[in-house]
């Protein structure tokens, strides 16, 4: 137990360990806690971090085998690369082989810390026993903590090498400290963890051997972020921007897209799978027959509000028309314009658009034979009425309008700018002009006087609402999946408002069901 070095030395080993603050007992408490804390680096690193980059190494696999069977044509550019979808798999193959590499480090350092806190107590403890009788406490203390020849040679194999510096080198010519038992124990397992700059070359085998766990965590998100931003960049410059300009500004606005009369006219008479012919978009337009232009693929519908809200302006812009035998028409040559008139008295709050296309459709099987009524325009309007006593009180009502029947008028797109389409203010012909009234006309003089109308469906929100609370906030949601619509009104307290918007028509279904039964 005595050391054989330099005497001075040998004293200070002496003084250490036979010193009252080198306790046994605490000494085991302190070994344990070291041995938990370094168990606990491994457990994490194995179930917390190992196994979900093993499972990106496999998915990364996947998604290089699909880029590459994939392909596109000579001139196209794929959505995914298949070299950087490569070079993901290859960064992630890389980072499990450095997090292997952390882990093996930390099992030898767990392995040379308790073999080196095994020897300093079994050395303090012959120490203590120089001297004393050979039945002693001290010797048979001694001899039960003496370390076996395994522990004592693999102590002086790493403590007989030259001590690691507390100061490394990194890529960017910066130190990087290390703690004083990483050096000790000849394990340095906190290099994993701090960065050389790392390198995009992940090709190069020395890359592979020098790159640390920080650097290879870089150059996986590197790769990852290159490999999935492309799609997005090629779907952004696929993707044609047609600014719009309004002549004439508006309060309220609602962009809605419909699907257009284009298959049921150009599939050989049918109509696509899933969509009847009532649920496509196919407008009337002002002195023109059964022309093409009421057989488009696509539609973009906009409605909003001008003045102070007493007019509904609804604007139909044409779609790009792709196929495989003509090039695809970016800018529109023409957008269709109608308008929808309020009575008097009222306005427009809110407009949202009442529209169903299947996708988000709790049953979607169930809804192919939906009728036309599952697209309108919702509409919160307030009415106003002046009285004697309160003042001016408002009434807020909910209307739907179905807005297929309207007529539309057609305008040239005469644009000297070409990736602007103007929304000019021209007037509208009288016949493309309707209004929206809540009562039917008295009789048919009456209605030759009023023109063209339609009577919304209406369902009240709130009444008698006082000057005061006329500007407070409130927004519309719309849900024709469900046949749902729901109010939010911001105010002294926050008011949530659901209508059932198809109460109407399935009483009128039933109705008429049972008067054919009779």
């Amino acid at each position: 137990g005595q050391s054989t070095i330099s005497g001075e030395a040998s004293n200070a080993f002496d003084q250490f360990f036979t010193g009252a603050t080198f306790h046994d007992q605490l000494f085991q408490r302190e070994a344990r806690g070291i041995d938990a804390g370094v168990a606990s680096v491994e457990g994490n690193l194995r179930n917390n971090v190992l196994t979900p980059v093993r499972a990106l190494v496999y998915e990364t696999e996947e998604l290089y085998g699909m880029a590459k069977a994939r392909g596109c044509k000579a001139n196209e550019t794929p959505l995914l690369d298949p070299q950087c979808a490569l070079r993901l798999y290859t960064s992630a193959r890389i980072l499990y082989l450095n997090l292997e590499r952390c882990l093996a480090a930390v099992v030898e350092a767990r392995s040379r810390v308790n073999d080196f806190l095994a020897w300093i107590r079994g050395t303090a403890s012959q120490v203590r026993a120089r001297g004393t009788a050979s039945d002693s406490v001290q010797r048979q203390n001694a001899r039960d903590r003496r370390v076996p020849n395994g522990v004592l040679q693999r102590v002086s194999d790493f403590l007989s090498l030259p001590m690691m510096h507390t100061c490394r080198e990194a890529g960017d010519k910066t130190k990087i400290a290390r703690k004083l038992t990483e050096c000790i124990i000849g394990a340095p397992v906190s290099d994993f963890f701090v960065g050389d700059s790392f390198s995009t070359d992940i090709v190069n085998e020395n890359a592979k051997r020098a790159c640390t766990l920080k650097s290879a965590l870089e150059l996986t998100f590197h790769s990852s972020a290159v490999l999935f931003n492309q799609p997005r960049i090629l779907l952004s410059e696929s993707v044609k921007n047609i600014d719009l300009r309004f002549e004439v500004k508006h309060s309220q606005l609602a962009i809605h897209t419909r699907r257009g009369a284009w298959s049921s006219k150009h599939n050989h008479g049918g109509i696509d799978e899933g969509i009847t012919p009532n649920t496509f978009f196919k407008p009337h337009i002002l002195n023109m027959n059964d022309g093409m232009d009421r057989y488009r693929r696509n539609w973009m519908i906009l409605a909003r509000s001008l003045g102070r809200g007493e007019i509904v302006e609804v604007v139909a812009i044409p779609g790009c028309d792709a196929s495989e035998n003509h090039k695809c028409e970016y800018f529109p040559d023409y957008y269709l314009r109608s308008s929808l008139n309020l009575p008097d008295h009222y306005e427009v709050t809110n407009i949202a658009f009442y529209g169903d296309d299947g996708n988000s459709s709790p049953h979607p099987h169930l809804d192919t034979g939906t009728p036309v009524r599952r697209q309108a325009l919702g509409l919160t309007v307030r009415h106003a009425q002046p009285t004697s006593e309160e003042g001016t009180v408002f009434d807020e009502e909910l209307w739907i309008v179905h807005y297929d029947s309207v007529l539309f008028q057609r305008f040239e797109s005469n644009n000297t700018v070409k990736s602007e389409l103007a929304v000019t203010d021209c007037p509208l012909s009288a016949g493309c002009c309707a209004s929206l009234r809540i009562t039917h006309p008295v009789d048919e003089r009456d209605e030759m006087e009023t023109g063209i109308f339609f009577q919304p469906k209406r369902r009240v929100i709130s009444t008698r609402i006082t000057g005061d609370e006329r500007n407070r906030a409130s927004q519309l949601q719309l849900c024709a999946s469900r046949g749902t619509g729901g109010v939010v009104t911001f105010g002294a307290s926050t008011v949530l408002d659901i209508f059932d918007l198809e109460e109407d028509e399935e009483s009128d279904e039933e109705s008429e069901s049972e008067s054919f039964d009779d």
